[in-house]
């Protein structure tokens, strides 16, 4: 079973919701198949190093490996670390 998930075999301009760009294979996946150290952004469609802020909110990334996204708050028993 392939981590990309192939809609028609066709380019896309941008990856179907809940699916992120991994540049690394341009290709759209799901979080959870992001390479390693990087995290799906809700905010740019894309797999990345570091989860991005927006004004003074920032993300962090949920290192969950059944979660691999920027969220904004960590879940219960986690801690946020800048």
């Amino acid at each position: 079973q392939s981590n990309s998930i192939v809609y028609l075999d066709r380019c896309v301009a941008q990856c179907p919701n809940n699916t992120f760009i991994d540049t690394s294979n341009k290709q759209c996946v799901k979080a959870i198949n992001c390479p390693a150290l990087t995290y799906g952004n809700p905010l740019n469609g894309q797999c990345v190093q570091y989860c991005p802020s927006i004004g003074s909110i920032q993300l962090y990334a949920d290192t969950n490996p059944n979660v691999k996204m920027c969220v904004y708050v960590c879940p219960n028993g986690y801690y946020m670390q800048n």
